[in-house]
């Protein structure tokens, strides 16, 4: 124990040696630097910028940087250079608010109107609620009840408007399906287009959606009537009755189509006339052969040698008959439609040699 204590004597002894050398050195420095101008912008300098994050310890940064140090004199040093930072930035932070201070009354006066503005608002709202109430208690019972049953009666009449409007629609249908038996395929189309539109703000009736879906099924009806009234003019054209059916394809926004389909219909009659003739005179000169079955050339050589004249002045009147009825077609278009004009002559250039 004597030899431990031998030897911790000159260890506690070269420690506070090494402690006066450094408070002496410490000492020195503040001495030199003291006999400096040391300025604010200096010592804001100095200031270790980890001090400026809020989530750093300080303190415990100070003790770690003492370390061992024991001397009093050098921890006073440091705390007094602790100090005298402390000291300028709170003098930085009092000029600054003192330079703002001018903006910080304006912000505060601004506050301060708005919370005028808002109490004024809260006295409005809670003067009006109470004169509501006092409205609605001096208001008779009776009153009310004229209220309510002139909003009932405004709703009634919207009511038997619609209804009336839907009657009218209803029997505007009937009137279409008569327009479409008289072959007026025009106004009975312009009839739907009207009827489909006066009956679309009233679309949440399930009799009016019925009504919409009827007059669709009567627009398809009525296009399909009109493409058999078109085929018909094939054989027989009439111009008034063509210029009905032009007008309705024209409502229905298909004058392309119909030409496309007038010679498509203009095709087909052609086959069947030419068909027709032969297998007749088939049929008369005692041939069993079943016509459904057998194509047209089939069918031609099947014809007797006798039937061929007669035949042959029928097929020439059947297809003259269709030419006649097409150039009719050809010539009303090249005088009332430059477009139908157009269309005619493409198509005459490529379907007829």
């Amino acid at each position: 124990n004597a030899q431990r204590s031998e030897e911790r004597v000159p260890s506690e002894l070269s420690k506070l040696l090494s402690d006066n050398v450094i408070f002496r050195t410490e000492n020195a420095k503040r001495n030199s630097i003291s006999s400096y101008s040391v300025t604010n912008d200096d010592v804001l300098l100095s200031i270790d910028e980890r001090f400026y994050d809020e989530s750093f310890n300080a303190s415990l940064h100070e003790l770690k940087e003492l370390g061992d140090v024991r001397l009093k004199e050098l921890i006073q040093v440091e705390k007094q250079k602790l100090l005298n930072q402390l000291t300028v930035i709170s003098k930085k932070v009092f000029s600054v608010v003192l330079e703002r201070q001018a903006d910080y009354n304006q912000e505060f006066n601004r506050i301060l109107e708005l919370q005028d503005e808002l109490d004024s608002a809260l006295g409005f709202c809670t003067s009006s609620r109470l004169q509501t109430a006092s409205a609605k208690k001096s208001i008779a019972a009776a009153g009310l009840e004229l209220v309510y049953k002139y909003r009932k009666k405004k709703q009634l009449m919207s009511l038997l408007q619609s209804l009336e409007v839907i009657k009218t629609m209803q029997e505007t249908e009937l009137h279409i399906q008569a327009q479409i038996s008289k072959g007026d395929f025009a106004e009975a189309i312009h009839l739907l287009a009207e009827c489909q539109k006066v009956l679309q703000p009233f679309s949440h009736f399930t009799c009016v959606a019925q009504l919409n879906l009827k007059l669709q099924d009567t627009l398809i009806m009525a296009e399909e009537m009109l493409d058999n009234a078109l085929a018909k003019v094939c054989e027989n054209f009439n111009t008034s009755q063509y210029e009905r059916i032009q007008e309705a394809y024209e409502s229905l926004g298909k004058s392309h189509v119909a030409l496309d389909q007038l010679f498509m219909h203009m095709t087909t009659a052609i086959h069947t006339a030419a068909l027709s003739v032969v297998s007749g005179y088939v049929v008369l000169y005692g041939s069993s052969i079943d016509v459904n079955k057998v194509t047209f050339s089939e069918l031609c050589k099947k014809a007797v040698p006798e039937s061929c004249v007669p035949c042959l002045l029928d097929l020439c009147r059947s297809m003259w008959t269709l030419m006649f009825n097409f150039n009719r077609v050809i010539n009303w278009h090249l005088s009332n439609n430059i477009l139908g004009n157009i269309a005619l002559n493409d198509h005459q250039s490529d379907d007829i040699p």
